[in-house]
């Protein structure tokens, strides 16, 4: 998703930047917390 994300930003698809920031925010966070589950370091 953060390339699809990003390559909207950049050929004009997305021109709120506020909210195309927090998409790729949220991306990259949501990659984090997979990570962390697979890893077993996340506590459910």
């Amino acid at each position: 998703f953060i390339l699809f994300d990003t390559s909207r930003i950049i050929n004009g698809g997305e021109t709120n930047y506020i909210l195309a920031t927090t998409g790729i925010f949220l991306s990259i966070y949501n990659i984090f917390t997979a990570l962390l589950h697979l890893l077993g370091f996340a506590n459910d």
